[in-house]
């Protein structure tokens, strides 16, 4: 039969229950260890997210000045392809101006000029004959005397000047022709200038579309950054209450085994609680 001490208890079940004290002691032990380690990484890990998130917050700022220059040389270039736009229309006025001057003077050179020298040498064959009979005249004033200095008479001069007026109705009208070919050489550049300024129009709603996704997409960058500098700021607060908070724990839980380890010892020993 077991030895039985004084107060009657069984000094095995003593031991057992010292040790099962012993071991609960040694157990909050490591756990509470445990627990400061776990602090001690919460704090380093919120170090790396810490650092993670300021890396995030500065890609997102560079995103945003990236953004922002962007947006003002799509705005300088929009703005110089308005002022080029407006000059192919100032360009464009003074080609109108200029055709129709040309077309005024096609209509004067090859057709008024050249009417009026073909109208002025049909009347030289009456000239001409006018011409002879004054010459005559001029003959017979030279019997009686009557002399003049002329070098050709009346009727060669007229004769002169209708030979070297022959050609010159056909070279108007072949001047003529070359300004409304040169009205015509206008008029393809006219229509090539319609086609760049179609082009820029063009160009100018694209970027005018650009401007508008660029715009948004800068309000949700801004938006990121709002969220990355709030998550940063809760990140900066909660930290060091998190991870100091389970260092205290877990070393208030390693003093706190002294008690049971006292007592496993005690009652290891027979001495009760």
């Amino acid at each position: 039969m077991p030895e039985q001490q004084q107060d009657g208890s069984n000094p095995s079940s003593r031991r057992y229950l010292g040790w099962g004290f012993t071991a609960l002691g040694l157990a909050g032990i490591v756990l509470g260890v445990a627990i400061v380690v776990l602090g001690f990484v919460v704090l380093e890990l919120t170090d790396d997210v810490s650092a993670g998130t300021t890396v995030v917050s500065d890609v997102l700022d560079s995103t945003a000045e990236g953004i922002d220059t962007a947006r003002s040389i799509l705005d300088a270039t929009d703005e110089g392809l308005g002022s080029v736009d407006e000059g192919i229309d100032d360009f464009r006025a003074g080609l109108v101006d200029f055709d129709a001057a040309l077309g005024d003077m096609s209509v004067l050179i090859g057709d008024d000029l050249a009417g009026s020298v073909e109208s002025l040498r049909a009347s030289f064959p009456g000239l001409i004959e006018v011409a002879d009979v004054l010459d005559q005249v001029i003959v017979a004033l030279a019997f009686l005397g009557i002399e003049t200095d002329a070098e050709k008479t009346l009727g060669e001069a007229f004769r002169e000047m209708d030979q070297s007026l022959q050609d010159i109705p056909e070279k108007l009208r072949t001047q003529g022709d070359l300004l409304e070919e040169g009205r015509s050489d206008l008029a393809a550049v006219r229509t090539s200038l319609d086609q760049i300024e179609t082009s820029l129009d063009r160009m100018r709603s694209e970027f005018a579309e650009a401007a508008v996704l660029f715009e948004e997409y800068r309000l949700g960058v801004d938006d990121a950054r709002s969220t990355v500098g709030g998550a940063e700021s809760d990140i900066d607060r909660w930290r060091p209450v998190a991870g100091w908070a389970l260092v205290a724990a877990g070393a208030l839980m390693v003093l706190w085994q002294g008690v049971p380890l006292y007592l496993g010892s005690r009652i290891r020993r027979g001495r009760g609680f």
